[in-house]
């Protein structure tokens, strides 16, 4: 027969306890004792603005969260609306909370869903979905495992399907953006020297204004030809933006620039 003790220690940013096992044989004579020690991680509480910015105490906070180390091993992060409700719920590597690994999910402060996410090192894998307040679906996003869309819908609120435009670019008459990538690209010296040549696979956001915001690097074989890539996109002048039922809005796109060797 086993029986334990516990006995707190000391407390900082960890909680230490001191188990005292003893074990007994049938005569109930102690047999064995073995002192062991167990460390516990404690919640990081912090607390933000309404533009996510971190605040001093929970009177200023619109806001806040509580980091904690999971029984896998991963970081959660809880992100809660100043009354309690939950905003967010979701996983990463380590404690910096900077690599999202895992499932995110968003939530409205009624409760219902409003985003749901898988990451894979900070990039969106299978599906994506987006809700209306009365959570029915407003969008579903398929990613394949390089982050790239592979489809994309749009619905209405009462759950019927929009209809929905694709941003365009728009250079000089009839250019398409291939045309403006072959013209413009410039394939980096230290990267001929080096012959290195690939695709880098790039994904921008095309917003209501046609701009071109939100430029990240899915995929790339050298950061050289990434620095060059991100250049040419800053480059670009405006696009056409997408519209859904008719109404512009901003949209994701993702565009393949290839660098080839002469």
């Amino acid at each position: 027969m086993n029986s334990f003790f516990r006995f707190p220690i000391c407390s900082t940013l960890f909680s230490y306890y001191l188990f005292l096992v003893i074990s007994k044989n049938c005569f109930g004579e102690v047999s064995k004792m073995d002192i062991k020690v167990y460390i516990q991680q404690d919640t990081i509480v912090s607390y933000y603005d309404e533009n996510w910015r971190k605040v001093a105490s929970k009177q200023q906070a619109t806001y806040f969260g509580k980091t904690f180390e999971n029984e896998s091993g991963y970081w959660e992060q809880r992100d809660y609306y100043a009354d309690g409700t939950i905003q967010m719920i979701g996983i990463y590597t380590d404690s910096t909370v900077s690599v999202k690994q895992g499932q995110f999910t968003w939530f409205y402060k009624n409760g219902q869903k409003k985003t749901v996410s898988t990451f894979w090192n900070n990039r969106l894998i299978d599906e994506h979905f987006e809700y209306y307040e009365n959570g029915q679906v407003d969008r579903h996003l398929k990613f394949n495992n390089f982050g790239n869309i592979e489809s994309e819908e749009y619905y209405k609120p009462d759950g019927g399907l929009s209809i929905v435009t694709k941003p365009k670019f728009q250079g000089s008459t009839n250019e398409k953006v291939e045309d403006y990538v072959a013209q413009n690209l410039k394939y980096p010296n230290k990267a001929r020297r080096k012959n290195i040549e690939g695709q880098v696979m790039i994904r921008f956001t095309v917003g209501v204004d046609g701009k071109l915001q939100n430029q990240e690097i899915l995929s790339s074989p050298d950061s050289i030809l990434s620095e060059e890539a991100m250049r040419l996109i800053k480059s670009m002048p405006k696009w056409k933006p997408g519209n859904r039922d008719g109404i512009p809005i901003a949209m994701s796109f993702n565009l393949p620039i290839t660098f080839v060797l002469d």
